[in-house]
This record gives structure tokens, sequence and C-alpha cells, in this order.
């Protein structure tokens, strides 16, 4: 309403009203027929109240979804006469009698929808429904297959086991240790009812796997295997060696053979991976000098499966170490583990291998101080190894650092 002025005022561009045949309407404010107005030029149709020519069928604008705005009698006489609230009722009662008649303003157009029809009004024809024959899914021997909610899992199944404590491994934290440690403890008590200690033997496999693969959380891993160690179940009992091993006892005895199962495992993968990533290296060599020249910085560049497969064993490898190392500071494996792992990594002095070199260094930075308490004489013969390691002229730079900052 506070435009009402304005609208009421003939626009610039309007041309004299004279002209047109129309003269100017108070109650309206733009016009009204004079008496001897000219009749429109399009085949004897009149013109409406704004003096535009009927379209086609006598429709004043065309046609729209809102109805017409001035009845059938105003059309050609102009709108005068008449108010806003008149103009209004009477387009409402015109719309509930079905919008406008064909005598009235036309044969009313159909409704457009861009996206079903063309330009022309026509439908668009569909898209490509035609479909290659697709080969039918081959179900496999192995193929994951959902629990379904009438089919429920056996709670004490390895699969179910092994899903449940990785979850918990996942959110094992410092400040939730206590609540999720209880958890995983309960898993390895299955173990009571079972004669082979498969739930137990399961437990520390996961553990194991999740220690080496993450050795900054190493001392966390170690902390929860003394867990175990002191609150296992005395329940959970095997027969070794003609001999029934129960609780904490039969928990070290697998403990202290996952240690050395995965040394021995990881030795082995580490050096087929290191020959195999041997016979990649001039291509890998290759493939970082044309991405240098490329001037594609941001983006590494990828290099061969078998240079990741030797990092990933190198890094397991290294996190085992470090978690044996921190199962030796709780008293969890002896001194004399300890030495075989060292014998193993620094047996030969004259053909070293960097690997090698820096985790006997990781390991003794580990344990350096507890083990140094315990066996004087062997710190003293792998300090005197690293020596001769360290003076000769093939060893790299980074080795040397290595053994400098491995002395606590």
């Amino acid at each position: 309403m506070q435009f009402m002025v304005l609208c009421m005022e003939k626009p610039d561009r309007l041309p004299p009203l004279e002209e047109i045949g129309l003269e100017a309407d108070s109650s309206s404010g733009f016009g009204k027929r004079g008496g001897g107005g000219r009749p429109s030029s399009g085949g004897g149709h009149p013109r409406n109240g704004l003096g535009i020519s009927g379209g086609r069928g006598g429709s004043s604008m065309g046609s729209f979804g809102t109805g017409n705005f001035g009845s059938g009698q105003n059309i050609g006489r102009g709108i005068s006469g008449t108010t806003s609230e008149s103009r209004y009722q009477n387009s409402l009662q015109q719309g509930a009698r079905g919008g406008r008649s064909g005598s009235q303003m036309g044969q009313a157009r159909p409704p457009r929808n861009d996206r079903n029809q063309s330009s022309a009004g026509t439908r668009r024809p569909p898209a490509n429904t035609y479909e290659p024959p697709v080969a039918p899914l081959v179900t496999t021997e192995n193929s994951w297959v959902q629990s379904r909610p009438g089919k429920e899992e056996d709670p004490r199944s390895a699969t179910f086991v092994s899903r449940k404590v990785k979850a918990l491994l996942n959110k094992l934290t410092e400040e939730k240790f206590d609540s999720i440690s209880e958890k995983i403890l309960q898993f390895a008590n299955y173990s009571v009812d079972e004669n082979n200690g498969q739930s137990l033997k399961l437990v520390i496999k996961l553990i194991f796997e999740k220690a080496t693969d993450e050795a900054h959380w190493s001392a966390m891993y170690a902390k929860l295997c003394r867990k175990m160690l002191e609150e296992v179940d005395d329940g959970v009992m095997e027969n070794l060696d003609g001999k029934d091993v129960s609780g904490g006892a039969l928990f070290r005895k697998y403990l202290v053979g996952r240690c050395q199962q995965d040394f021995e495992s990881g030795w082995k993968e580490r050096e087929n991976a290191a020959l195999k990533a041997a016979q990649k290296q001039d291509d890998d060599k290759q493939t970082l000098a044309d991405h240098a020249a490329s001037g594609e910085g941001a983006e590494p560049a990828v290099l061969s499966e078998e240079y990741y497969a030797a990092q990933k064993a190198k890094r397991l490898g290294l996190g085992l170490v470090q978690l044996i190392g921190e199962l030796f500071k709780l008293d969890m494996v002896t001194k004399n583990v300890m030495k075989q792992c060292f014998l193993k990594l620094l047996g030969n002095v004259d053909e070293t291998d960097d690997e090698d070199i820096e985790s006997a260094c990781k390991l003794l930075t580990t344990i350096g101080a507890t083990y140094d308490a315990q066996s004087r004489e062997n710190v003293d013969g792998i300090m005197k190894r690293l020596g001769i390691i360290r003076d000769k002229d093939q060893v790299t730079s980074r080795v040397k650092f290595m053994i400098m900052v491995s002395h606590f």
C-alpha cells in the first residue's frame, strides 16, 4: 500500500493517453477509453483497459494460472467504474468457475514443464534405455554375508571374538584403559570352556598386530598384556609338554611364543620384501626423477608395490622390537630373550644391514637402563659391536648418527 501513489502515476515511457485512445481515470490510475476510441488493428478485436490489443481468441495478455484481470464485460470498454476489490472478487469467481472461458479470454494453454517438454511443447524423447547384458554375480566360498535379524551369530565363535576385540582395541586409550581392558579380558577368559586356549591365543595375536602397527602406543599395549597376565582366569588351562599350565603362566607361555614367532617370521618377511624392492629400485628412481621434472611437487610420486611392501615390513619390524622392549621393562620377558634379539640383529658386524642396526638401536634405547641394571656384561658387548660398525667406512652417516644417539 505504501507504493500506491507511485502505481497511480503514468509511466514515463507510456505515450500520451489521448494517442492510444485513453483518458485519465482517477479510480484506476491508468486511464479509460474515450468515447471515440479507435478499434484495434488486430482484426476488429477491441482493446483492453490498458490499450493493449487482445491476443489469440480475444485474450488480453495471454493465459495465466491466476485468473483474468477483469470480467468479460469489461474487456473492450476499459476498466472504468470498477475498484480493485471488485476486480479481485470477480477474478476469484472466474477461477471458481474454471478460469477463463473460450469466449471470454480465448482457449487456455496447458501449463508448461521445461523438464518434461521441449521448447516446442512436445515431450522430450526418453534417454537411451538400452542396457547391455551383464553377467550374473558369482558367489565365492568365503563371501561376506550380513547376519540377518532372525539368525544370531555364536558369541563364542572366533569370528565374533575377533570382530569385537578389534573394535575394542581401536577404542583403547589411556583414559579408557580400565573399562576397555576389562572387556578384552572377558573375551580372553572364554578359553575357560575350551581345551586349546583358542580365544586367549586369538586375543594375544590381535594385540600384537595392533601394537606392531602402532609403535608409538607400544607401552600401552604392553600394559594391557601385563594386566591380562595378572588377571586371566586360572580356569584357562592347557597341557603343554606333558604338564598342565593355567592362568598367568599359560598366558606368559603364549606371549613368549608369539614374540618368537613374530620376530622370526617378520625377519624373513622383511628380507624378502627388501629383496623384491631392490629389483624395482631402478624403476622407482626413474619415477622419482620424472616426477621431479614434471614439477608436480604437491602430489607424491607413486612408486612400485614392492617398495611400499618393504616399508611396511620395516615399520612392523621396528614396532615389534619396541613392543618386546616394553614387555621386558614390565618383567614379562626375560633378559635371555633380549640377548637372543641382540644376537640376531648384531650377529654379523662385517655384513651389516641398515634395518638391523636401526632395530638394535631402537631396542637399546627402549630398554637401555633396565637391561644395563640386569646384565651389564651384555650391554658392554652390544656397545662394542656398535662401535665396530660405526667405524666402518661403508656405513652411512644416518646409521652412524643412530648409533651415537642410542647411548643411554
